[in-house]
């Protein structure tokens, strides 16, 4: 719970949490702004509200965000309300019954977006404002999300799908290009590995 508070979060993970109600991982109210980057938000549950974030009369900017497998409530991964704002910004969607919900005037701005399997992406109340941007749908190939690794497989629909937004580096140190993945995680895929070669020495008075 971040409440009338502002906050930076950086390279954090957020998984097998559960609440009662709002967010199953993470509930910002009453005029909390905060900043979070590189943020795994995966197999969170809640019995009302929403399965990943919650964000109540707050203004939160999320970048490079993976969230995915969360559940319970209306079955969305985030809901925003109470004239709410939210930024989205080289995100990952998967697995949510629905992906993102908008109430009452609150307002949503989404860059560079990957859904997969989100039957519904996002719904907007009657006063709700949602600008979306360069989205796009396709598998993401997690390596292993039945165990909460959502690191991207060469397959992946979000490799080099994001813009720009001066996040230099992933959620583990990795670095991030100018053509960023989406996600918390940049794809290790196509990258020559680091070779260490033994140092051989030779003295100068062996024969």
């Amino acid at each position: 719970l971040l409440d009338s508070a502002n906050a930076s979060l950086r390279d954090n993970t957020f998984t097998g949490n559960a609440a009662t109600v709002n967010g199953g991982a993470l509930y910002l109210a009453e005029s909390a702004d905060a900043t979070l980057v590189n943020t795994v938000i995966g197999s969170n549950r809640v019995m009302s509200g929403a399965g990943g974030v919650y964000v109540y009369a707050s203004a939160v900017h999320l970048f490079h965000t993976t969230l995915a497998q969360n559940s319970g409530g209306d079955g969305s991964g985030m809901v925003v309300g109470g004239s709410g704002r939210v930024a989205l910004t080289n995100t990952i969607v998967a697995s949510q019954t629905l992906g993102l919900r908008v109430s009452g005037d609150s307002a949503a701005a989404l860059h560079n977006v990957l859904w997969f399997g989100a039957p519904i992406t996002v719904t907007a109340a009657a006063g709700a404002t949602v600008n979306t941007q360069h989205e796009t749908t396709g598998a993401p190939f997690f390596t292993d999300a039945a165990n909460n690794d959502y690191h991207l497989g060469q397959d992946s629909a979000a490799l080099n799908r994001g813009l720009d937004a001066g996040v230099t580096a992933d959620r583990d140190g990795y670095p991030r290009d100018r053509w960023p993945d989406l996600g918390a995680y940049e794809s290790r895929v196509g990258q020559m590995p680091h070779l260490y070669l033994p140092v051989v020495m030779q003295s100068e008075f062996e024969e």
